[in-house]
């Protein structure tokens, strides 16, 4: 008995033991995280390095990262990148702590708010977001919407930062089953008996008045639920939290230079990259002309234009949007190089002149900014097809992917996402309702009406886009709702209201960059009208030459006709080279079949199949080494309106051949090419050379005779003992079927079946 005692006092000494190895082996081993200092002045070249900083972390695998934050911050631009950078890393799993040593003041709390946790010395002081100075080129509303938006994100009290940052803004501080709550003037004022029955009001004033911004100290913040912890220091965090800075590197965000900004991708709106101007630089801004049809044309013009400003030193970047839409693809194209491309070199503005309309719009939300001259219009993107409805599914397929352009540009540019999303959907209601809280109008979807009248103003709403319209405003209510900046007379007002609204100096220079008569040429060379009519020029030239002999105008004017269509495609990207190939070799096998193999078979069947197929090919954009199948609703929908063009241009060529057939040799220009007939009797006379016979054969018009081969449409025929080339009207002759002379042009004799 007693070894048996012996032997579990033993046992349970041991486990013990390791139990407390284990936890000292735990203590001993503190977390790797990431320090990260954000200083005031926050400059472009710190936020550079922070992002170089936060991909080296990223890089190893940290899943905790600290930013310690300091001063009063001034730069919104810069504070709310950090802010998305922030947001990002939240949503990829790596948790984000804000700790305040001193003082975050200003724009500096916008980051602050993005963070997940929030630690702070007990004397820090903390909020304070607004007023703004003077010089500060931003509204108060769009502050505000960026640091509760961050606020909401993180998981902080949206009241807390509205109390911080709106002037108007009325906070109470009220005891709730032993903790704080905080609520605001409405609220208090709504619900003051139910208060008083349940709740103990800490005081009877408002712990923020109206005409103040709220300002916490670190216990004050911990006390309302914003600060989760106090610590003194960085090393007392450290030490308390069992944390360590990875590889002992702390401060390298205001210590290392040369990081690049890199793009993290993300389509939606927070995602979105941009640019980061020097304090005190000089800026130079280039004009982009941007008219007529939204096209791959228009895309690849635009691009190359783009690239030449930016690369002449071009900051910011006015695109003069002038059109009333066009094809989707190439407007998703622009949206898609202006929101994750140049909006993180320059700072794109979208000025319209006189209308920005279906495509035009799509493309003037994806930049930072719209300024709009007086009078001209902008809205209405509801895609649609030629000649034909979408409907139903087919609808909804085509709108839902367009809505969600809208959406991110709304989200990553600041415009209302509702009145965007109106431009698209037709069955859109939206109405403006009044933020009590803000004092500020907000837009909501009658499907997502809110429901607390204690923050909004229920009763007061009012319909400012109905239900069986799409949003097609003009200018002064564009910048009334908020989807302009600003109204002006021309393009320098324009410039002049950048430079006032974000205190800048801009070059005198200010270059205009037009599109080059090349680009205007295969711009109109690619319109489906043009098209389909160089379609049709190049097969009536082939016919036109396939009846007459040797290789004459006809045949040139196909060739250039096919050169100018399929080099076109070819210079936007339509058109690759093997699909072009394949036309070619598709052209030549029906030749062959034509002029050298009897009978119509494999050859000729071949020939039309990749003909076809090549043209049809063309109307989709492909890689070359994708086959050309539509990806998308929209490429569909473009793929169907390019065929409707090819029936069309199929049914014209029928109609120009049957009247070359039959009148080619009477019209004034065409008749140059070959002899005219010596006379108008019905007995006229021609005299043939035949292969033969060394002698002339003399052929009557109306003289009967029989096919000696077949006539497709040229062959030869035998008339009593004469023998000679004759042509059909078009139509196939078989051999040895009775023909009669119908019809004599110069050295061209026609028949016709007996």
């Amino acid at each position: 008995m007693n070894r048996k005692k012996t032997f579990k006092s033993y046992l349970f000494v041991t486990l013990l033991f390791l139990v407390v190895c284990v936890q000292s082996f735990a203590q001993s081993s503190p977390e790797p995280v990431g320090w990260v200092s954000i200083n005031t002045p926050f400059t472009a070249s710190q936020l550079k390095n922070v992002d170089q900083q936060l991909e080296q972390l990223k890089s190893e695998s940290i899943q905790t990262i600290i930013f310690e934050f300091s001063g009063s911050g001034k730069n919104f631009e810069r504070y709310s990148q950090l802010g998305r950078k922030i947001t990002t890393l939240n949503r990829d799993d790596i948790t984000t702590v804000a700790y305040i040593p001193e003082s975050a003041l200003g724009l500096t709390m916008i980051p602050v708010f993005a963070c997940q946790q929030i630690m702070a010395d007990e004397f820090a002081q903390i909020g304070m977001v607004l007023p703004l100075k003077d010089d500060q080129k931003v509204s108060s509303q769009v502050v505000l919407n960026k640091v509760v938006s961050f606020a909401e994100a993180a998981g902080h009290d949206p009241l807390i930062a509205k109390a911080m940052t709106d002037k108007k803004m009325v906070l109470y501080q009220v005891d709730q089953d032993g903790g704080v709550k905080l609520i605001d003037k409405k609220s208090y004022e709504i619900w003051q008996d139910k208060i008083k029955s349940v709740f103990a009001s800490n005081d009877s004033a408002p712990i923020v008045s109206e005409n103040e911004t709220l300002l916490l100290n670190g216990l004050q913040a911990k006390k309302v639920g914003l600060v989760r912890q106090l610590f003194a220091n960085k090393n007392e965090c450290l030490e308390k939290l069992n944390y360590q800075v990875a590889g002992g590197k702390t401060d390298q965000a205001s210590k290392e230079p040369n990081a690049v900004l890199a793009s993290d991708g993300i389509p939606d709106g927070d995602g979105v990259e941009k640019v980061v101007f020097e304090d005190g630089q000089v800026h130079k801004v280039a004009v982009i002309i941007c008219k007529d049809m939204v096209d791959e044309g228009m895309y690849i013009s635009i691009k190359r234009r783009t690239e030449q400003a930016i690369s002449e030193g071009a900051t910011y970047i006015i695109y003069e949007i002038d059109t009333f839409g066009g094809a989707l693809n190439s407007a998703i194209s622009i949206w898609d190089y202006f929101m994750h491309d140049v909006s993180k070199r320059a700072h794109t503005v979208a000025y319209v002149p006189t209308k920005a309309i279906s495509a035009g719009a799509l493309i003037s939300v994806a930049c930072n900014d719209i300024i709009m001259k007086e009078s001209t219009q902008i809205g209405d993107c509801a895609p649609i097809i030629m000649g034909g409805k979408l409907e139903g599914v087919e609808r909804e397929k085509a709108e839902s992917p367009t809505r969600s352009y809208f959406e991110a540009a709304a989200k990553a540019n600041g415009y209302p996402v509702a009145l965007c999303r109106a431009m698209v959907t037709l069955n859109i209601a939206v109405y403006k309702i009044k933020n009590l809280q803000t004092d500020r109008y907000e837009y909501f979807e009658d499907d997502q009406l809110p429901k607390d009248d204690g923050t909004y103003d229920l009763e007061g709403k009012t319909i400012v886009v109905k239900s069986d319209q799409l949003l097609t405003w003009d200018a002064e209510k564009a910048v009334e709702h908020g989807l302009a900046r600003s109204v002006v007379n021309s393009r320098d007002e324009a410039i002049a209201f950048l430079a006032k609204r974000d205190q800048i100096t801009f070059d005198d220079n200010i270059v205009v960059y037009e599109t080059t008569w090349s680009e205007e040429m295969v711009r109109w060379l690619t319109s489906p009208t043009v098209a389909g009519i160089l379609l049709t020029v190049g097969l009536l030239g082939i016919y036109a030459e396939l009846n007459s002999p040797g290789l004459g105008i006809p045949g040139a004017i196909a060739v250039i006709a096919f050169a100018a269509l399929f080099g076109s495609k070819y210079m936007i990207n339509l058109a690759n080279w093997w699909e072009i190939l394949l036309f070619i070799i598709g052209f030549l096998l029906l030749t062959v079949e034509i002029f050298l193999i009897p009978g119509f078979g494999i050859a000729g069947f071949s020939g039309i199949v990749l003909i076809f197929f090549s043209l049809i090919a063309m109307m989709v954009a492909n890689p070359s080494d994708q086959l050309p199948i539509p990806q998308e609703q929209w490429d569909w929908n473009i793929l169907q309106d390019n065929f409707n063009s090819l029936l069309l241009s199929i049914v014209g060529f029928i109609i120009g051949a049957s009247i070359i057939s039959r009148y080619m040799y009477k019209i004034p220009m065409a008749n140059k090419m070959v002899l005219n007939a010596p006379g108008q009797s019905e007995s006229v006379g021609v005299t043939m050379t035949p292969v033969v016979e060394d002698e002339p054969v003399e052929v009557s018009l109306n003289e009967e005779g029989v096919s000696l081969t077949q006539l497709r449409p040229a062959g030869r025929a035998k008339f009593g003992e004469k023998k000679c080339d004759v042509v059909s009207r078009g139509e196939m002759i078989e051999q040895n079927m009775p023909v009669r002379v119908i019809e004599i042009e110069g050295n061209r004799i026609v028949v016709a079946p007996k």
